[in-house]
């Protein structure tokens, strides 16, 4: 698994990751600027172990469709789940 912050500073489809937030052994989050829309986004990457594992992404899913119906100023919405790249965090 590569260190997050590997990524600081690099461009992951139009988002460019600005700092790790927190990490735990099944995904890794980091704050990122959306160079289309220039507002920060939280993106999430999932840990190989949980990609490779089909009963711990069927329990991630509905975690980000939940996640998706929050509309609170402290919570960042999520707004996509599958990235056309995979990235190794």
């Amino acid at each position: 698994m590569t260190e997050p912050s590997s990524l600081l500073h690099e461009t992951i489809a139009h988002h460019r990751i600005v700092e790790k937030l927190d990490g735990c052994d099944m995904s890794v989050a980091c704050n990122a600027q959306d160079n289309c829309l220039r507002r920060f986004v939280a993106l999430k990457f999932l840990t190989d172990n949980v990609r490779s594992n089909p009963q711990a992404l069927a329990r991630f899913e509905p975690k980000a469709q939940a996640t998706s119906a929050f509309d609170q100023p402290l919570f960042r919405r999520t707004t996509a789940l599958r990235c056309p790249r995979v990235y190794a965090l």
